[in-house]
């Protein structure tokens, strides 16, 4: 907890099977709070229950850099559920969410997790998969075109926003400068005695 707290550079993390507990996830949420450049974060199958979802509800909260969160097969209860779904009714970054809802309350754990969705209008998420859980259809619907709406705003603005993560081909015809494109996009410097790649043509 304290090492992730005082982390300057580390954007993704799977902890997954690890044995974590309610304890450890407690320690990881309490750095969430203040760790401003994390933004994928696997906690699955550490058996964290009801205790761990609260503490990591109650971070969602705060943390503006989380994007992508994996709960998945950790024993979470209704408890832990309803604090998760506090966290989503005002987290404003979180994109992606897995949390398998046991079958015995994954119908009232998708109500309130779709209740929070419902009432913050702005929320990113738009990948929930919630295993026996079920979101009703027009809130998924709205999901989307928050989605959509929220990527239009942003191309017809001047303003600054995170581009997470894109799949990018390059193609054109040889000696075009797509080594080059991809080097610089990374930050690269040019090289001049490279050999060019093959093109397209």
């Amino acid at each position: 907890g304290n090492a992730l707290e005082k982390n300057k550079s580390i954007k993704l993390l799977f902890l997954d099977y690890n044995n974590i507990g309610p304890e450890g996830a407690g320690c990881i949420a309490e750095a969430l709070k203040r760790n401003p450049i994390l933004q994928i974060l696997n906690l699955g199958n550490n058996e964290i229950g009801d205790a761990g979802a609260i503490a990591i509800g109650e971070s969602l909260k705060t943390n503006n850099s989380l994007i992508q969160l994996d709960l998945s097969s950790n024993e979470i209860g209704p408890e832990g559920v309803k604090k998760i779904a506090d966290g989503l009714k005002v987290n404003r970054t979180l994109q992606h969410l897995t949390m398998y809802i046991q079958n015995n309350r994954g119908d009232n754990g998708a109500i309130e997790i779709g209740n929070a969705l419902r009432q913050n209008k702005e929320s990113a998420l738009s990948h929930l998969l919630l295993g026996f859980g079920r979101v009703e259809k027009d809130i998924i619907e709205e999901m989307k075109q928050r989605v959509k709406t929220r990527f239009h705003n942003i191309l017809n603005s001047d303003r600054k926003a995170p581009f997470n993560r894109l799949r990018l081909m390059l193609v054109g015809q040889g000696k075009a400068g797509k080594s080059a494109t991809v080097r610089s996009l990374l930050g690269k410097p040019f090289t001049p005695e490279w050999d060019s790649t093959v093109g397209a043509d």
